[in-house]
């Protein structure tokens, strides 16, 4: 594995409890993933 795909697996590993508890929330959801946090965005229909 490359260093940026090690850094891209690290980053969700640090994120797993709060994507964790996006995922508890019911209906549609695109979150992004950043380094320390996760950001979730907007959808348009």
């Amino acid at each position: 594995m490359n260093s940026r795909a090690d850094e891209l697996a690290q980053r969700f590993l640090d994120n797993l409890p709060a994507i964790t508890r996006a995922c508890r929330k019911p209906g549609l959801f695109v979150y992004a993933v950043h380094r320390d946090r996760i950001e979730q965005l907007a959808l348009s229909a």
